[in-house]
């Protein structure tokens, strides 16, 4: 099974140089304690996809991942019998093998509720010694700043 190695961090406030931009809305399955479902709608300038995602975390910054792409049709009748919901916008960089992605997380009214920055590995097998200064304080494995912390029951618009 595939692995997903990032590191999570709140911003420090310094400009994040975007190179690209989507909006992810996500439906949560099935829950567990390591491992869950996941569907996921992605909609950029170009194109919308969608996806169901197996993950299981492995440690606080390693899950196991599976990602295939699915029709439109799937994904409503698998979102539509979610348990928990999140629609965030996703900003995305690369630098040195290192994909970095800035995510707002939007609330029930719209408004952003909270701000991190993903740091994944890519096309390198190691994160860099100093991070890149728009990212603040390390986050990663708290459970208050994971993706299932915001998550609603209720759909998202």
């Amino acid at each position: 099974m595939p692995k997903e190695i990032e590191r999570k961090f709140l911003p420090s406030g310094k400009h994040f140089p975007a190179e690209n931009s989507e909006y992810i809305t996500q439906g949560y399955f099935s829950i567990d304690t390591d491992r869950y479902i996941r569907v996921r709608k992605t909609i950029t300038a170009s194109n919308t996809n969608y996806f169901i995602s197996l993950k299981k975390i492995v440690s606080d910054i390693e899950r196991m991942e599976v990602e295939v792409r699915i029709e439109v049709k799937e994904f409503f009748e698998i979102f539509n019998n979610c348990k928990r919901y999140l629609s965030k916008r996703r900003q995305t960089l690369e630098l040195d093998g290192v994909e970095y992605a800035l995510d707002q997380y939007y609330g029930k009214n719209g408004s952003i509720v909270a701000t991190f920055i993903e740091a994944e590995l890519k096309d390198t097998d190691k994160f860099p010694d100093v991070m890149p200064d728009f990212c603040g304080e390390e986050v990663t494995g708290r459970p208050e700043c994971s993706n299932l912390a915001f998550s609603t029951i209720e759909k998202p618009m």
